[in-house]
């Protein structure tokens, strides 16, 4: 769990968010993550999920986001390094050079 975090069976949404910029990024803005808990599994598609979103306001003042969304309490779950890693890499691209 991140920061903030809250633990299951406490009947609130997971949630963290931080202000400051990912690591590395160089951009600033808010992180949030949320899980869910209490899926009824009644089939092999039927998990319990989390996202993570990343949110930021362009030099223009446009709002801009990431988001990152998967499935939670499965064998190949994606960790939350592996999230953060990614996360690290968002940078602004300026589209007339792209």
């Amino acid at each position: 769990m991140w920061p903030g975090e809250q633990g299951p069976g406490d009947g609130t949404p997971n949630s963290s968010s931080r202000c400051g910029p990912p690591p590395s990024s160089g951009l600033s803005g808010t992180l949030v993550s949320a899980r869910s808990h209490g899926v009824a599994g009644k089939n092999r598609c039927a998990t319990e999920g989390r996202a993570t979103t990343f949110s930021f306001r362009s030099p223009d003042g446009d709002i801009h986001s990431w988001s990152f969304v998967g499935a939670a309490d499965v064998r190949d779950e994606v960790p939350d390094g592996t999230i953060r890693r990614i996360l690290a890499t968002v940078r602004m691209v300026d589209d007339e050079a792209s």
